[in-house]
């Protein structure tokens, strides 16, 4: 029999079991600890995405230096709680949906849940049946883009009532009772569900669907990069190469991720982020020499918090909520957290003062990854917004359109035709990382969120990595589908940017309630910990 094939080959151990035999010491000393970084990498190949090259750059393109106060905000103060919700996985094991689940709130019905999820684009169509009966036009989405929006999203709603199906299959063949009839599973697993789930997961899964658009404007803008690095492709497709790039580059996100591995989710994000770290400090500085860059005015008016217009206030809401560490980043780095070992290291909670020792060690250790997450896509971002606020600000203030193919003419006017490889290179570094992380995150809440939902064991791997495998599949096809049907990456990351704006403060007081009332009171914070935590979430 054949050995298999190394990029399908699945994770030796479950990595979400705590077992004595995976309880380890944490280490001492920065040789020792740097050793045991690596999600706050994944994360940033995550953060500095088109949220930074696009959105960033187009509101200081917009609003100049006006907003650089609000950029470094967003940048420092959501780390604070990326850390505590860090702490909270290390304190018991659980990534952020399977811990939140058990927030204090309303627990709807699970049938409730998918009735809702239906209706939603039932209701969408309505509204824009109406309006064409008023004015006779769709508007600037068209009706094609509708429809299979809508179809998307009933197949999804499929998959979950086919869930349901099973899970109150399962539920009666423990009990003991009759199986339902064939012409009645559907109904009747409807009528009769058990499953209760908590607010939480309930606002993350609608949210969820419209980060979906968010991401496909992200592997759009990956095909803008290429089909500005390679323009025969575009004549041999008739301008069509940016889609064409989509789904090709989705199909190797597929091959890169499937095998489920956390360890070459790492990689790949760490090779990606130093690429596009080392780029965008050798174009900035090139920037800067050329006179074009940055001034010390130019800082002290970034901080003068002058009133924005309409437009640029709009667009300083989108770069909040996108900048940073975003919502889906904040739940997604539990489960980096999980899979680089560091509650499994910890183990179950004991009494004693070691295991309280074992614990403080490994969230020095994740303090030490927060860290250096935040100086690494803190200087990304201020790198691009400076881009936006200084370069662009001065020679296209009024465009509509802002695209990587247009930014990369911002450079070579500038700094010359030498700088337009090295700028395409480090923009499909920075969009492909996050297409790389985004889906490999997603896929991970979307398994956890089946075992909340009970559509399989949360004990049961093999069952979590299937799901885990099925969305890595079904997400780039999605993604590249939805910029296929909207071509505008910054039409779609502000339509995803509202999950986001909705998640943040849900986050935040999940964060702080567990922080009281679960987390082991031996690796608390001190005072001033609550202090820090109390005005980000006030500033969120």
């Amino acid at each position: 029999m054949s050995q298999q094939a190394p990029i399908f080959r699945p994770p030796e151990q479950d990595p979400y079991a705590q077992t004595k035999e995976a309880v380890q010491e944490p280490p001492q000393g920065w040789r020792q600890t740097i050793k045991y970084l690596g999600p706050g990498l994944v994360l940033v190949g995550s953060i500095v995405g088109s949220g930074e090259l696009l959105a960033t750059t187009n509101l200081g393109r917009v609003v100049g230096m006006a907003a650089l106060w609000l950029i470094v905000v967003s940048c420092l103060i959501k780390v604070i709680v990326q850390a505590e919700l860090g702490r909270i996985t290390i304190s018991t094991g659980k990534p952020c949906l399977a811990a939140f689940t058990s927030l204090p709130g309303p627990r709807p019905k699970l049938a409730w849940f998918i009735y809702l999820w239906l209706a939603l684009p039932a209701l969408y169509a309505l509204w824009l049946l109406v309006k064409f009966l008023r004015t006779g036009a769709y508007g600037s989405v068209s009706p094609t883009a509708i429809t299979v929006a809508a179809i998307l999203w009933l197949v999804i709603g499929g998959c979950l009532i086919w869930g349901l199906v099973i899970v109150e299959a399962r539920r009666r063949s423990e009990a003991g009772e009759p199986q339902l009839a064939s012409s009645q599973s559907t109904a009747e697993a409807l009528a009769r569900p058990r499953s209760r789930i908590g607010w939480f997961i309930s606002i993350w899964a609608l949210t969820a669907v419209v980060g979906i658009v968010g991401g496909g404007g992200i592997v759009g803008g990956v095909g803008q990069a290429l089909q500005a690095a390679f323009p025969v492709v575009d004549q041999w497709t008739d301008g069509n190469a940016d889609k064409v790039f989509a789904y090709v580059m989705g199909g190797i996100t597929i091959l890169l991720l499937y095998s489920g591995a956390y360890g070459r989710v790492e990689r790949i994000s760490t090779f990606l982020v130093g690429a596009f770290t080392f780029i965008t400090v050798v174009c900035f500085v090139a920037l800067q020499a050329k006179g074009s860059g940055v001034t010390l005015p130019d800082l002290v008016d970034g901080f003068r918090f002058t009133p924005l217009n309409e437009k640029g206030m709009a667009l300083a809401m989108t770069a909040y909520a996108g900048t940073g560490v975003a919502a889906g980043e904040l739940i997604a780095y539990t489960y980096w957290c999980v899979e680089k070992g560091y509650g499994r290291y910890v183990g179950a909670p004991e009494p004693g003062e070691a295991w309280a020792t074992r614990a403080r060690g490994w969230i020095h250790v994740m303090h030490m990854d927060v860290l250096l997450t935040m100086g690494v896509f803190t200087i990304a971002t201020l790198s691009f917004y400076f881009l936006g606020g200084t370069v662009l600000h001065q020679l296209d203030p009024e465009a509509e359109k802002l695209t990587v193919g247009s930014l990369a003419g911002m450079y070579t006017q500038t700094l010359g035709e030498w700088a337009l490889p090295l700028f395409l290179f480090g923009a499909f570094c920075v969009l492909y990382s996050t297409t790389v992380s985004g889906t490999a995150g997603t896929s991970r809440m979307v398994a956890d969120a089946a075992g909340v939902f009970g559509f399989i064991k949360p004990t049961d791997f093999r069952a979590r990595l299937g799901i885990i495998r099925f969305m890595i599949v079904l997400l780039p096809i999605l993604q590249a589908t939805s910029y296929w049907l909207l071509e505008k990456p910054l039409l779609m990351l502000w339509i995803a940017s509202f999950g986001g704006m909705v998640m943040l403060p849900s986050i935040a007081f999940g964060a702080m309630w567990y922080r009281y009332k679960v987390v082991d009171e031996r690796i608390r914070p001190t005072w001033k910990g609550d202090l820090a935590y109390w005005l980000c979430a006030a500033a969120i």
